[in-house]
């Protein structure tokens, strides 16, 4: 019977033949009696995700050995004239993509002046216990927008086969260190934006539109009926789609008779050439103290290449928005906000950003919608009065009719 092993060998640049093995990994030998049919697949699986997970924990330590073992002779070879001696290794341990691994580095001993020095520790980042790689700290950072943070624990614990790989609380700082990152590398940006006279010129470094992200105005298995709609030329809307949606069906299909049903189903506002869309948010988190809260800002620019999102705080934060607007406005372009209204949003708008001059504010959509339900609650007294109110003011405020609403 043949076995299957994986062998982990060194070879010598001057002589390729010259082989020395360093590690071998033997995979189990499965029997058919011992096989199950509606399991052998998964048995197989697993068996081939854990053995190669341990090859490539493998694979990096004998990687980082051998750059141990130059940087040693290297220093050696640099340092001043007194002898160094080889004083043992120190192990550091290391949280990867596939799993947790301990790697050996050496110590030398300078006996003149009688201290110690790891020489690898020059590849290493600063560090004061555990390290955790790039790569598996993206994955800690990403997850966590879709998810809880246990269950991010719990997922990346399974792709490692190491339930205990990263805790929450872990994945927690991570998260708040790599915000604390960006927003200081945004903030240096904006430092180096503001000397500069030339904004219009800066890139902003947006990323690409991918596809249109408006919502489909009604399910694809309304189509047909909308198609029959819209040969018949009735003004009332089909079952299962809204006036508004209707009323901007209609209107494109004027303008454009050839555009198709699928486009008609993903008809919404898009920025054109000469405009850019700033939209401003904040969040307020409850801290543990009674009436103390934790502020962060948001920001996302778009223009017709692409959007960029910013966050942060205070001032620093109303300091790049505005650079970052300037630059992206430029001369010609116009800017529209929308905003939940706050004051220090329509401060902002009126005072810092008073050198854009084609620039104009609108409540969102929501807000505007619970402004609406405010008032229509002081005007009508009854609830069907009420409902019909709204029902008409919302449809011209959706269409953009201000002078009818």
């Amino acid at each position: 019977m043949r076995r299957i092993q994986v062998i982990i060998c060194s070879v010598d640049d001057q002589a390729p033949d010259d082989m020395l093995e360093l590690d071998c990994f033997e995979l189990p030998t499965a029997t058919i009696a011992s096989l199950k049919p509606q399991l052998a697949l998964d048995e197989l699986e697993t068996t081939t995700i854990e053995t190669g997970n341990a090859i490539l924990r493998r694979l990096l330590q004998v990687q980082w050995d051998a750059l141990d073992e130059r940087l040693m002779a290297y220093h050696r070879q640099v340092a001043a004239t007194e002898t160094t001696v080889a004083d043992g290794r120190q192990p550091i341990t290391v949280a990867t993509r596939f799993g947790t691994v301990e790697l050996s580095r050496r110590v030398c001993y300078h006996p003149v002046i009688q201290s110690h020095h790891v020489p690898s520790n020059v590849l290493l980042p600063p560090h004061g216990g555990m390290i955790t790689t790039r790569g598996l700290q993206e994955w800690a950072c990403l997850l966590p927008q879709e998810l809880p943070f246990a269950s991010v624990a719990r997922l990346l614990g399974w792709q490692a086969q190491e339930p205990q790989l990263l805790a929450a609380t872990t994945l927690r700082t991570l998260v708040r260190t790599h915000g604390a990152i960006i927003r200081q590398a945004e903030h240096e940006e904006a430092e180096a934006w503001v000397d500069r006279y030339d904004l219009a010129l800066v890139d902003l470094h947006v990323v690409p539109h991918s596809e249109p992200r408006q919502h489909a105005g009604w399910p694809a298995e309304l189509t047909a009926a909308v198609e029959a709609a819209l040969q018949a030329e009735q003004p009332r809307p089909p079952d299962g789609v809204s006036w508004a949606d209707w009323e901007r069906v209609l209107a494109a299909r004027r303008g454009e008779t050839a555009c198709s049903t699928d486009e008609l189903r993903h008809l919404g506002p898009r920025v054109q050439a000469d405009e850019v869309l700033l939209t401003v948010d904040e969040v307020l988190t409850r801290r543990p103290t009674p009436g103390q809260f934790l502020e962060l800002r948001t920001a996302r620019i778009t223009t017709h290449a692409g959007s960029r999102y910013f966050s942060g705080s205070g001032a620093a934060f109303l300091q790049l928005l505005q650079v970052a607007v300037t630059a992206a406005s430029g001369i010609l372009n116009s800017l529209l906000v929308i905003a939940d209204g706050a004051r220090w949003i329509r401060t902002f708008f009126h005072t810092t950003l008073a050198v854009i001059l084609s620039k104009k504010m609108v409540l969102d959509w929501h807000h505007l919608q619970q402004k609406c339900i405010d008032l229509s609650s002081q005007i009508c007294r009854k609830k069907g009065t009420k409902v019909q109110l709204l029902r008409r003011l919302h449809r011209r405020l959706w269409r953009g009719d201000v002078p009818g609403a």
